[in-house]
């Protein structure tokens, strides 16, 4: 997952986001920490709309870099 990316194009920022699956998304995150050195890791849960379409136990991952 970490191998295409370029850490010389500056900071990045990390959106972690679950659905009624909190053990994967700390798994996840675990992994994402032991790659890349970031301390920009947001955590949160799908609201009901989003959790109606996607189902429950589902995660996603978002990223940015400044």
């Amino acid at each position: 997952m970490t191998e295409g990316f370029d850490k010389s194009n500056g900071h990045f920022h990390y959106s972690l986001i679950h659905g009624n699956d909190s053990t994967s998304l700390s798994i996840l995150e675990q992994k994402i920490s032991q790659k890349i050195d970031n301390d920009n890791i947001i955590s949160s849960e799908f609201g009901p709309v989003i959790g109606t379409h996607v189902g429950p136990n589902v995660i996603g991952l978002a990223y940015y870099s400044l």
